[in-house]
């Protein structure tokens, strides 16, 4: 059985005008380390948080990471996101029409390396599958939606060594290249089109002018 050992630091108490941030830290130490789970099957830690509000009732709130136990690790790699659209914002992008209608992407992140530290939307309102373990290298997904007043959104996520990435979502170019899609395809079966006519034009011609030559000069059997 492994067991931890934590030291916190010496902020016990402190009183939080709204707005601000207390940072407390955590060191978390392995004993009795079992060499067969070394790198593998990593422990799942629980960590809460608690205080007081105003009023005197408890609250807290409670996040879950994996705890490894391996060498320290290089790594330079960025999570992978990559997402799809669910709906789009064509014909509704002036002020007076972009409220009647909606759009939404679906969100996929992972860090097969170091594992996952965080997952978050700029502006906020991405709603993740279920909430996931710190540390995880497993796929992530999610969802962010809004109308089609807005159409941008930044997805950032960072894995548990810092390495930090931001993808951005635009369902405005979406919109554009399935336009840009449509015209060049138009455009290829005019063209297509007018070189057949042309073939056609020029077979026609070919035929109407066709002269048989005779190479031989007419010669006439006098009587």
């Amino acid at each position: 059985m492994m067991q931890y050992l934590n030291a916190v630091c010496t902020l016990f108490r402190a009183f939080v005008t709204p707005g601000s941030t207390v940072l407390v830290k955590v060191e978390m130490f392995a004993e009795n380390i079992q060499t067969s789970r070394y790198g593998t099957n990593p422990d799942t830690v629980t960590l809460t948080a608690e205080w007081r509000t105003p009023s005197g009732n408890l609250e807290s709130v409670t996040k879950q990471v994996f705890f490894y136990i391996q060498s320290q690790q290089y790594d330079a790699t960025y999570p992978y996101i990559w997402y799809d659209y669910a709906g789009d914002c064509s014909g509704s992008l002036t002020p007076q029409n972009c409220h009647a209608k909606s759009w939404r992407a679906n969100i996929s992140v992972q860090d097969a390396t170091s594992g996952l530290l965080s997952f978050r939307s700029d502006p906020v309102g991405l709603i993740l599958s279920k909430e996931f373990i710190v540390g995880a290298r497993d796929q992530v997904t999610g969802y962010y939606g809004a109308s089609c007043c807005h159409t941008k959104v930044d997805i950032i996520a960072t894995d548990v060594l810092g390495n930090s990435i931001t993808k951005t979502i635009d369902v405005e170019k979406k919109w554009l290249n399935t336009g840009e899609i449509s015209a060049i395809v138009l455009g290829s079966i005019l063209l297509l089109l007018l070189i057949v006519l042309i073939v056609i034009g020029i077979v026609a011609c070919v035929r109407r002018n066709k002269r048989t030559l005779n190479i031989y000069p007419d010669h006439r059997i006098a009587d």
